[in-house]
């Protein structure tokens, strides 16, 4: 946990245990599971999470299982301590915050630089006049990026 707020997620190693035990489950159930297109979004702790388990060295990894992270006033380099992002090429993700008081502005506004600098394609998009939330302006924002961008079929040649 972090020594400041008790109650935020600070265990990532742990996180990352108990992710991947049900993710191998599921891939049992169903193997053709196209992890390349599949998502994994957080909101707060919730993005905190994946920003930690981003930045474990053990493998397999988080990016071995999505290609696509969405974060929501969640995550930035304050919640980890584990060093640097993995590396992200060929990855997408979306960062978001609050622009007022309370939100995890400081850190997720950080977010989209340091994910590309891993080679992600990034979105970063502050949220007007929301604080520490998800707000409901910003879900047809990210359905479009999903369809347009981290989902879409390229083009065939």
């Amino acid at each position: 946990n972090n020594p400041s707020q008790a109650n935020m997620v600070g265990d990532y190693a742990k996180v990352w245990a108990y992710h991947r035990f049900m993710l191998e489950e599921i891939a049992k159930t169903i193997p053709n599971i196209d992890k390349p297109h599949s998502i994994i979004a957080g909101f707060s702790n919730g993005g905190h999470a994946i920003d930690g388990m981003l930045r474990l060295s053990a493998k397999p990894r988080l990016t071995d299982y999505f290609g696509v992270f969405i974060f929501v006033d969640g995550g930035g380099t304050a919640y980890t301590s584990l060093g640097a992002l993995t590396d992200l090429k060929g990855k997408f993700a979306y960062a978001c915050w609050g622009e007022l008081k309370g939100s995890n502005k400081p850190n997720t506004s950080h977010l989209p630089a340091a994910l590309k600098a891993k080679g992600a394609t990034v979105v970063g998009s502050e949220m007007a006049g929301v604080g520490h939330a998800f707000a409901e302006t910003e879900y047809p924002k990210i359905a479009e990026w999903l369809e347009k961008v981290a989902l879409a079929i390229p083009a065939k040649k």
